[in-house]
């Protein structure tokens, strides 16, 4: 396999990867898998941590205050409504990697 860049007047690095062993396939799986479950630790742990801080209450409170406002306002009207609920997306992630096949 081969990777390579070029742009208008600029070349990127040029990668070529022989190909790898059944032992080094699963070695690297095994890598991969534990990096993974590093990684989800750490997001979950930077995840309660947020939760756990007077923002996150704030800012939950807040929208759903403004959803509820909004209900209302859309069962007068008879208009629909979308509210987004930045509490509950924002989630840190902390990387991963996803092997490829």
């Amino acid at each position: 396999m081969c990777w390579g860049m070029i742009g208008w007047g600029w070349k990127g690095p040029f990668w070529v990867w022989e190909h790898e062993t059944t032992e080094e396939k699963e070695e690297a799986a095994k890598k991969i898998t534990a990096y993974n479950e590093k990684c989800l630790e750490e997001e979950t742990r930077l995840n309660n941590a947020w939760r756990a801080t007077g923002e996150w209450r704030e800012l939950k409170k807040q929208e759903l205050a403004a959803a509820r406002t909004a209900r209302v306002l859309a069962k007068r009207t008879g208009a629909k409504v979308k509210t987004t609920q930045s509490w509950r997306s924002k989630n840190i992630r902390s990387g991963g990697l996803r092997e490829v096949r």
